[in-house]
C-alpha cells in the first residue's frame, strides 16, 4: 500500500482543505503515516501570508526533502 503524510500550516481553511484532500486520496490506495515516517506522497498545505509563515513552510519542505533522500 502506498503511504502519504499531511502537513498543514495556517488557518482553519487550510485545515479544512487538508481534510478534503485526505478524503480524496484514501480511496486511491493510500495509507496515512506520521510526518516522521517516510512516505510516497507528502501533502504540505501552507500559508504564506507573513514572512514567518513563509519561513515555516520552507522549513517543512526542506525537512521532507532531507528525510526522503536516498543514499547514493
Amino acid at each position: 500500500m502506498k503511504k502519504c503524510a499531511f502537513i498543514t500550516l495556517g488557518c482553519k481553511a487550510n485545515q479544512y482543505e487538508t481534510q478534503v484532500l485526505r478524503e480524496a486520496i484514501f480511496p486511491n490506495g493510500y495509507n496515512e503515516v506520521s510526518t516522521n515516517s517516510a512516505a510516497d506522497l507528502y501533502v504540505i498545505n501552507t500559508c504564506a501570508a507573513t514572512s514567518t509563515s513563509d519561513e515555516k513552510s520552507r522549513q517543512q519542505i526542506k525537512r521532507v526533502i532531507r528525510k526522503n533522500q536516498t543514499p547514493v
